[in-house]
């Protein structure tokens, strides 16, 4: 696995969205983007970035810290997201 793969990822309602890997740590960390949007989020969002940090624990676990980040496209988009969207993003990004 290396920063650059991309593949398009399909959700459950047939939507389809563009994920590319920006940067890969191999058991540290890893971040991507997700775009071109075809569910109704294109009218909202530009793009999604992510990263997820592991870290070990003291009982030998490893912890996975996950955020992401939401580019809107204005001001309008921000209210609507803020309103219908935001709750179930996270649901959505879990089916990728």
């Amino acid at each position: 696995i290396k920063a650059g793969l991309t593949r398009k990822v399909e959700f459950e309602d047939g939507d389809t969205a563009i994920e590319t890997l920006d940067q890969v740590n191999p058991s540290h960390d890893f971040s991507y983007h997700i775009e071109s949007f075809t569910s109704p989020l294109r009218f909202l969002a530009n793009r999604i970035e992510g990263e997820w940090i592991f870290s070990d624990t003291e009982s030998g676990a490893t912890a996975v810290h996950w955020t992401y980040r939401v580019y809107l496209k204005n001001t309008f988009a921000r209210g609507i997201f803020n309103l219908f969207v935001k709750k179930d993003l996270e649901g959505m990004l879990r089916q990728a």
